[in-house]
């Protein structure tokens, strides 16, 4: 879900920035920079640019939130991965134990097999005194 989110945010944001920003009521040759870093143009781009410099401020809003929305799901993907390492780690010490615990059960019956022989042994060397 997330994902289509960003692709239709992604889409959106990539159409609306296909516009021109100049569109045909402005000649963007009348435009002269002055001495002191200011622009001097005529009255038809007047409110264009106006609007370029409203619709750049929306812009950078939305870049900021779009990244912002990347850095979020790049951390819930790396907790994603860390959980997935951490399950592994554990699901392969667990089978260790479990093996081991098998291992030291075997030797456990052979051992109590062992004393019970033992056991009988000194029980049956008893009668016989």
């Amino acid at each position: 879900m997330a994902r289509q989110t960003k692709q239709v945010l992604a889409i959106a944001l990539a159409l609306s920035m296909a516009t021109p920003a100049y569109a045909g009521e402005c000649d963007t040759s009348t435009i002269k920079k002055n001495a002191d870093g200011t622009y001097t143009y005529t009255k038809d781009c007047h409110t264009r640019v106006g609007e370029v410099v409203e619709e750049l401020e929306l812009r950078k809003e939305q870049v900021q939130k779009l990244n912002l929305s990347v850095d979020y799901y790049k951390k819930a993907y790396d907790i994603q991965s860390d959980r997935a390492e951490n399950w592994m780690k554990t699901s392969i010490e667990l089978d260790r134990e479990l093996q081991r615990q098998k291992k030291f059960s075997d030797f456990q019956k052979v051992l109590y097999f062992g004393l019970g022989v033992l056991v009988m042994y000194g029980a049956t060397q008893a009668a016989r005194q």
